[in-house]
């Protein structure tokens, strides 16, 4: 069941987290993947403005809280559950390079920073109780939206490994659905590096 929701709108999540709820029941797992995108993510720190920040803090601490909060409950009284957040380098280390000559801005870095901290916390404060909490990198992946933003020669240009969709999909589902993958809830996990390790298909 495919349904429109805005991550800066509280109520538009509410909305949306009510009909699964009311369509399906329960919730057992959740990918945190949808983030905004907005002009000024990843402007220069002195170009960088308030309306911005707030997007950002709405898009990536706001929505991602509002939506672990809601199915939390639900999950608790089943005693089981799993919450994927997805996070990027960007979150994870400082950039290679200037926001003005290509690197990533404070703006995103920020945000993803915040959502990898969040799965950590989770399972600190509900891991005893059966929910399950990751942290997914999944690093250049073969999307529409990347090819429209920088295209096939900037695709090949980053030269780095890039995934396909399903290589990465696969790797959501063997942790959702393995307890193996229990071991990694408290560092970042490589999709790609565990794609290869697993021997997923692509």
């Amino acid at each position: 069941m495919a349904l429109k929701m805005d991550l800066l709108d509280f109520n538009s999540v509410a909305n949306a987290l009510k009909q699964v709820f009311e369509h399906f029941g329960k919730i057992d797992v959740v990918v945190n993947n949808a983030i905004y995108q907005g002009a000024g993510l990843n402007a220069s720190l002195l170009d960088v403005t308030q309306q911005t920040l707030e997007k950002v803090a709405r898009g990536y601490i706001g929505a991602p809280v509002q939506i672990a909060q809601a199915v939390l409950p639900s999950m608790l009284a089943q005693q089981s559950g799993c919450i994927i957040n997805i996070t990027s380098g960007a979150g994870e280390k400082d950039p290679p390079i200037p926001a003005s000559k290509g690197g990533w801005g404070y703006a995103y870095g920020a945000g993803k920073a915040a959502v990898s901290r969040l799965s950590g916390i989770i399972c600190r404060e509900h891991g005893h109780q059966g929910i399950r909490a990751f942290t997914v990198n999944p690093g250049v992946v073969n999307t529409e939206t990347l090819r429209a933003t920088i295209g096939d020669q900037g695709i090949k240009g980053l030269q780095q490994a890039v995934a396909e969709p399903d290589e990465i999909g696969n790797v959501l589902l063997w942790i959702a659905d393995n307890s193996a993958a229990d071991e990694l809830q408290y560092s970042t996990i490589s999709a790609q590096k565990l794609a290869r390790e697993l021997n997923l298909p692509k």
